[in-house]
């Protein structure tokens, strides 16, 4: 049987969670004995040092393209037109992995008049994430209610992060520097950076010497919002010069410069790859998700007072609590893995 996983290998994997997505994907695939090849969208060779089989969707044409039983939409779409072709050609399973929270997002979208994707009539079965699967009566009546439905393992690993270590020190050593990094991408309204910044100024105001900075990153929009850049500007953070406004970083980039105390704030959103990152690397993960809550400095989403006591919690106590804390991650790491024997044997099930 040979299994197609589309992705954009132009893209990097560090501004599109959905190329690493699948690359874990497909090699939790593979480990199963399964024949697995990417199918790329673009022109373009990326991670050939990963040794992933791949072809180019260009390609697809040419008739000693081998034929294709499983598709999986997962870092690419794949138009209605290509999939009619490639259901007639070969008669190919098609199924969709949607890896993003698709039901806020579409909400968001909607509420301020962005298009909504299409539906996908062609596909015959859907895979949600499992920290997703609430929104799996949304996702399927949304895409295609014909099509059956199912939690798939959320997959993770650390050859991507191990890759960016070796350029600079991203692990947490000691006597590093009491700085704070938010991370949030402030697209949607459930991952921005405006609670975590309140957490800081709380625990800022309980301690005002234990902050050396906050810095909230991707918020280059942010600060043309007058109203928001009057507020922050009464903030004792601001008034002490620690609160500091940034554009897009890179993860690596902004751990090894910046600071390796990471505070995030979302909303049924419970799980993504910088968490992962996060307790992989020893760096203190303050967090309010529910799912991962016995790692990390977990807070209670909406008690204030809560996040800032384990901000000062983890400034205080990360460096003597390190090495148990890392034995602590281990086991969480080892279940995301995508050669896991429980993933291995899902994925071998559905095939």
């Amino acid at each position: 049987m040979r299994i197609f996983i589309t992705s954009d290998l132009s893209k990097s994997p560090w501004k599109d969670s959905s190329v690493q997505a699948s690359i874990f994907l497909y090699e939790s695939i593979q480990s199963t004995g399964a024949e697995v090849f990417m199918l790329n969208v673009a022109s373009s060779e990326a991670f050939t040092e990963r040794k992933n089989k791949f072809y180019n969707m260009s390609q697809i044409g040419d008739p000693n393209f081998p034929s294709i039983d499983v598709l999986i939409i997962c870092g690419a779409k794949v138009s209605l037109t290509q999939q009619e072709s490639i259901k007639s050609r070969f008669g190919a399973k098609i199924i969709l992995y949607q890896h993003y929270f698709v039901s806020a997002i579409h909400q968001e979208n909607f509420a301020h008049n962005k298009p909504l994707p299409c539906s996908e009539p062609l596909v015959d079965e859907i895979w949600v994430p499992e920290h997703h699967s609430k929104s799996m009566q949304y996702v399927s009546l949304f895409y295609n209610p014909k099509a059956s439905i199912k939690s798939v393992p959320y997959l993770w690993d650390s050859s991507f992060i191990n890759s960016e270590n070796k350029r600079g020190r991203i692990n947490f050593e000691k006597e590093e520097k009491k700085s704070i990094v938010i991370f949030e991408d402030n697209k949607y309204s459930f991952k921005t950076c405006l609670m975590p910044i309140m957490i800081c100024e709380k625990a800022n105001q309980l301690n005002p010497k234990a902050i050396d900075a906050v810095s909230a990153m991707n918020t280059s929009n942010a600060k043309k919002n007058l109203s928001f850049m009057n507020f922050s500007s009464d903030l004792t953070l601001n008034k002490q010069n620690k609160l500091h406004l940034s554009g897009a970083w890179n993860f690596s980039s902004a751990i090894s410069k910046i600071g390796k105390y990471i505070l995030s704030y979302q909303e049924n959103n419970h799980l993504n790859y910088l968490f992962l990152e996060a307790l992989y690397l020893g760096l203190p993960l303050i967090h309010n998700s529910e799912y991962i809550k016995e790692y990390g400095y977990y807070f209670n989403s909406m008690d204030l007072n809560w996040a800032a006591n384990q901000v000062l919690n983890a400034l205080s106590n990360h460096e003597e609590n390190l090495e148990v804390y890392r034995e602590q991650n281990k086991f969480l790491i080892k279940s995301y893995h995508p050669k896991n024997h429980k993933n291995k044997a899902f994925f071998n099930s559905c095939f």
